[in-house]
C-alpha cells in the first residue's frame, strides 16, 4: 500500500496520519444508514446527514462509543444537530468523559446557529454554572430564545427565573438575548439540517 492508501476495516478507514474517518466510497459500518437521495432534487444527501443518522442509531442502541467518531465528523462539518448530539455527549459523559466546559464549547456554537436544543442547555449550564460561571441573565437570554424558537422546556425554565429572580436581572438577560440574535450570522444558520 503507498502512503496514502488506507485500510478498510468495517466500514472506516485509517488515513496514514492514523485519524480514523469514513470513506465516501465504503460503505456505512451500520445496516440501514448510508448516502440517501433526496427525493426533491434527486441529490444523495450529504455525508455529514447519513454520519449523524448512524451515530443516532447508535446511541439509541447503547452502544455511543462508536457514535462519537461519527459525532466529531459530522460537527467538524458544522452539521448543527451533530455538534448538540456531541455537545449532550460530553454534557451527560455518554462514550466520552464528562466535560461540562466541551459541552458549552458545542452548544454555543450550535447555539450561534439557531438550534433551540442547544440554547435550552446553554441556558441550563449558565443557570446551574456547569462548565461556565454562574449567571442567571445569561441564562434567561438562553431560555428566553430557545423560547421564542418553541422548545417545550425553554418556555418553563425562563418562567421559572421570572419567578425567582430580581428585574434588574431579567431586564440583562433580555438585553443579552437581544444582543445575541443582532449578533447572529446569517452565513452560520445556513449550515445544512438533517432532512
Amino acid at each position: 500500500m503507498g502512503l496514502l492508501s488506507e485500510l478498510v476495516l468495517g466500514g472506516w478507514g485509517v488515513g496514514w496520519w492514523g485519524r480514523s474517518f469514513i470513506s465516501p466510497n465504503t460503505p456505512p459500518a451500520h445496516p440501514g444508514v448510508g448516502p440517501t437521495a433526496n427525493v426533491k432534487s434527486g441529490q444523495q444527501s450529504p455525508r455529514w446527514v447519513w454520519q449523524y443518522e448512524a451515530a443516532r442509531k447508535y446511541l439509541d442502541a447503547g452502544d455511543p462509543a462508536r457514535a462519537i467518531p461519527l459525532l466529531e465528523d459530522a460537527a467538524g462539518a458544522g452539521h448543527v444537530e451533530s455538534i448538540t448530539e456531541l455537545g449532550q455527549a460530553y454534557y451527560r459523559g455518554r462514550g466520552v468523559m464528562q466535560n461540562y466546559a466541551l459541552a458549552v464549547t458545542q452548544f454555543q456554537r450550535a447555539a450561534r446557529r439557531g438550534c433551540a436544543e442547544a440554547q435550552y442547555m446553554l441556558g441550563v449550564c449558565y443557570r446551574a454554572g456547569q462548565g461556565v460561571t454562574q449567571d442567571y441573565a445569561r441564562a434567561y437570554a438562553w431560555f428566553n430564545l430557545a423560547s421564542a424558537q418553541g422548545h417545550p422546556l425553554a418556555s418553563q425554565a425562563r418562567q421559572e427565573l421570572v419567578n425567582t429572580l430580581p428585574p434588574d436581572v431579567i431586564a440583562e438577560g433580555q438585553k443579552i438575548s437581544l444582543q445575541i440574535s443582532s449578533e447572529a450570522d446569517s452565513s452560520d444558520r445556513d449550515v445544512p439540517a438533517s432532512p
